[in-house]
């Protein structure tokens, strides 16, 4: 039987002509619509005037090895489903179908004589990456400590206390974030003549301002609630104290005048806990009253006497660098970070490059695209040509640790959204979740997510709804929503709260089993000649459960709490490397030799 498409999954599988961003919700069938979209490509429809593409003309990226891997199973088995493509899976082998990082990879090893790199570039582990620049870093300090490079000594002055630890630290950071610019070597040059202007110097005022002015606005919300603690008099003084601030906050006033805005009146028969309530007023307009009082001037005279250390600071990272770099080149290996870099270097400085690749993708689709970052946005806009497909759901987005940059999603998802520069499609019906769970999801997310909180206006574009009608009549009259359990700690200590947890969750597994709680599940079942999938409704059974702890430290404990109750269960987790210092050492250089040895033999 042919899927059902809805009118939006379908616009995702057939609109071309355009870059298009799909905002697709959990259980919307994103990866089902991605696959069709691909197999629709491959087959090209005449009546449209559509060609035809090959499988390997298609530049599909993922995040993961594993989930490239699964896209390509999809796509061969959907290929064989149809019947009309087996020419392609001889294609699917050489197919673009991967990560970011093995594309990027295999573009600097194709122009690595462009690059001035070996052919056999190998990998570097994050963590070896990391233990050279701390390296790194400590020869660069030695060498300034043992020159009493005046700058430096300075440095050292102003930052450190008791050892310098913090600062090697904090280089270690600063260097970290400024490898994520493309541009790095143009911010390093460029960074002290751009921060030392006027004009910069009057937005860093302006933003300084600002924040004085949301601590009053802040400040007054705070008073405004001991209004009714004053009789007629203290309430006439206070509106006149109160229009007064909020004129600072409105910027009639400047925030010089704070001080003589803040006396307030004095509270009427009120009990203690008022008043030592009333009492942190004084902390806020202490802070307040500390950050008005410096004059323009005198930010700015403070700011420009940091011009040395700054200037000694873009000297040390500049020095990181150049080593880093030096160290990379003389082992022939870079972290994926570097290789994106390298893949944006030999595009950018060669135009042949640039239109090769642009010419051998009908289509580039991106999976998961809230987890792209800001290097490989920059890398896909290069070899792009009106011609990307952005899956993701910014709701979803949990790599910003690994650089991801979810505003680039909300970006052109609002952008898309007004017709500029491309268009955008909405996939909002959830068909894996019983209506209830949707419910208490769209509950949720509606009070929390919102542009400044999460990047998205989750009411206005995000709100799910429920498509699985399957669940609708089968084991209608079950409680689906969830539960949140209260339950008091015992205070003579007999019993922990993890205990308590734990025999919480097994009695209420023990109660679903003995009353036959209804679960939905899939079964294959033949009709009309041909194998389909059905939903049906059965009992729970102990397998259908899974529990989710934030800690490995209580799996024994459950592990003894369930044998109690005689429940069976299976406890998985994942192990830790250890952190040791000398073990992670001697696991990467491992790692870093079997991978030449391996490349080597390739």
């Amino acid at each position: 039987m042919a899927i059902k498409w809805t009118d939006e999954q379908e616009k995702a599988i057939t609109k071309t002509g355009s870059n298009i961003i799909v905002s697709a919700g959990a259980g919307s069938g994103k990866t089902a619509v991605l696959t069709e979209r691909v197999i629709q490509k491959l087959l090209g429809n005449k009546e449209k005037n559509i060609e035809p593409v090959n499988i390997n003309e298609l530049l599909i990226m993922t995040f993961t090895d594993a989930a490239s891997q699964e896209m390509k199973e999809r796509i061969r088995k959907a290929i064989i489903k149809s019947g009309a493509l087996n020419e392609q899976l001889d294609l699917l082998t050489t197919s673009y179908i991967c990560t970011f990082d093995s594309f990027c990879l295999s573009i600097v090893r194709k122009y690595h004589y462009l690059l001035n790199v070996d052919s056999n570039i190998s990998v570097m582990d994050n963590n070896i990456n990391t233990l050279k620049i701390q390296e790194i870093i400590e020869e660069i300090f030695n060498e300034l400590y043992e020159e009493e490079n005046p700058e430096f000594l300075e440095l050292i002055r102003a930052w450190c206390v008791k050892d310098d630890k913090n600062l090697k630290t904090g280089f270690l950071s600063i260097y970290n974030k400024i490898n994520l610019l493309v541009e790095k070597e143009e911010f390093l040059n460029n960074y002290i003549n751009s921060y030392f202007t006027e004009e910069n110097m009057e937005k860093i005022y302006s933003i300084y301002e600002e924040m004085i002015r949301q601590k009053v606005k802040e400040y007054i919300d705070f008073c405004d609630q001991f209004t009714k603690y004053y009789d007629e008099n203290g309430k006439d003084k206070y509106n006149v104290r109160r229009a007064q601030l909020l004129g600072i906050v409105k910027g009639e006033c400047p925030v010089s005048e704070i001080d003589s805005k803040f006396t307030m009146p004095t509270l009427i028969e009120v009990s203690d806990k008022i008043k030592k309530e009333r009492g942190k007023h004084s902390n806020q307009k202490t802070e307040i009253s500390n950050l008005a009082k410096h004059t323009k001037d005198y930010l700015f005279n403070q700011i420009y006497a940091t011009k040395p250390l700054q200037e000694m600071i873009i000297k040390i990272v500049k020095e990181i660098d150049k080593r880093i770099s030096l160290f990379k080149k003389q082992t022939n290996t870079y972290t994926f970070m570097d290789i994106e870099k390298l893949a944006i270097k030999v595009i950018r400085e060669n135009k042949n490059v640039q239109e090769e690749l642009r010419n051998s993708f009908k289509e580039i689709m991106i999976d998961e695209y809230q987890d792209t970052s800001d290097i490989q946005e920059y890398f896909v806009n290069l070899i792009a040509n009106n011609n990307v497909f952005m899956v993701g759901d910014i709701k979803q987005s949990i790599y910003r640790f690994r650089h991801a940059n979810p505003y680039l999603f909300q970006s052109k998802y609002d952008r898309y959204g007004k017709n500029d520069g491309g268009i955008k499609i909405d996939l909002t019906s959830n068909y894996r979740s019983r209506k209830e769970v949707v419910d208490d999801i769209n509950t949720t997310f509606s009070k929390i997510m919102t542009p400044d909180v999460g990047g998205a206006d989750y009411i206005a574009s995000h709100n799910m709804k429920h498509g699985n009608n399957d669940y609708n009549e089968i084991a209608k009259d079950v409680k689906h929503n969830y539960d949140l359990i209260k339950y008091y700690s015992d205070d003579q200590k007999r019993i922990t709260d993890d205990e308590i947890e734990a025999y919480i969750i097994g009695y209420d597994i023990k109660d679903k089993i003995d009353n036959h709680y209804q679960v939905m599940d899939k079964i294959e079942q033949e009709i009309n000649g041909e194998k389909e999938e059905i939903v049906i409704s059965r009992d729970v059974e102990y397998k259908d459960f899974t529990i989710l702890l934030r800690k490995t430290d209580n799996f024994e404990l459950y592990k003894k709490v369930f044998n109690n109750l005689n429940i069976p269960l299976n406890v998985y987790t994942s192990e830790k490397i250890i952190e040791d210092y000398d073990i992670k050492v001697l696991h990467n250089i491992l790692k870093l030799i079997i991978s030449n040895n391996f490349y080597k033999l390739g």
